[in-house]
């Protein structure tokens, strides 16, 4: 916006101008003395340069005004991210040295989960198109997380590595200091069986779960107890390795807590099939 000074030399200039033409038009006629002409041209020249003395003020003052803006918004601290102030280590009014810590924020928005993994699954865990399924301790909430970061140093006593994985909060159920658990790759993808989690127990020899096999016949289905090896979860399954197991046996997934070895059984939509 100009300021009033220069919309006045603005207008000087304007009438300046009109009385040089006039004048020269009337010089030419011969109805003035040529020394009239020569005081407006003096006037218009005067004019002009007062009018642009004034925008250059203007740019000055403009840019003046964009300093102390800057230097302003420099005293304003705002987050890098959205969160919740849960500590205050400064007063209103209180004068802050550059770096000294104002606030402890909590972040409400995407949450970075940092897992210690043993040096041996490095090449598996950055491996193309990698999926990380997690669970969260406290309430048994299931994620999944395909944006994985390794941190490329090993540490030389505990042999770990740091994995980074990003996991939405769009729920709010995340928060610092929660503890969480995750299954990373041991190898290549290949094909495995799985079986649902439910089928699986424990005794102190280790995992087992109870498969439906044929008895004699005209007599009816054993439990029959098979012993395996969980490699890792994949959404409400689990991968196992058993030597005895076979795609499409039918594995116990309800009451199999109440069973003994050998158990005369009837199979119900209850059993599911282990598959590849």
């Amino acid at each position: 916006m100009a300021m009033p000074a220069l919309d006045e030399w603005i207008a000087a200039v304007e009438r300046t101008a009109r009385d040089v033409e006039w004048l020269r038009d009337a010089v030419r006629k011969g109805a003035t003395h040529p020394k009239e002409l020569a005081d407006a041209e003096s006037a218009w020249k005067t004019a002009s340069a007062r009018q642009l003395g004034a925008e250059q003020q203007i740019e000055v003052i403009a840019a003046q005004a964009g300093l102390l803006e800057k230097r302003l918004a420099d005293t304003r601290i705002t987050a890098p991210f959205d969160g919740i102030v849960v500590a205050h280590h400064k007063e209103l009014g209180e004068w802050v040295a550059e770096g000294e810590a104002v606030v402890e924020l909590v972040s409400t928005g995407p949450v970075e989960a940092w897992f210690a993994v043993p040096e041996a699954f490095y090449a598996a865990v950055g491996a193309e198109g990698v999926s990380i399924p997690i669970r969260v301790e406290a309430s048994g909430r299931k994620l999944e997380s395909a944006a994985v970061r390794r941190i490329p140093v090993v540490d030389s006593s505990a042999r770990n590595f740091a994995l980074v994985l990003d996991l939405p909060n769009t729920e709010g159920l995340l928060t610092h200091g929660m503890s969480l658990a995750a299954w990373v790759p041991s190898g290549r993808s290949g094909a495995h069986l799985t079986v649902a989690k439910d089928a699986v127990l424990r005794n102190e020899v280790g995992p087992y779960i109870y498969v439906v096999r044929k008895g004699a016949p005209d007599q009816p289905a054993l439990a029959a107890p098979i012993p395996i090896e969980v490699l890792f979860a994949v959404g409400n399954r689990v991968v196992v390795r058993s030597p005895t197991l076979r795609p499409g046996d039918l594995a116990i997934r309800e009451g199999n807590e109440r069973l003994f070895p050998m158990a005369p059984v009837i199979p119900s939509p209850a059993a599911q099939e282990i598959n590849r």
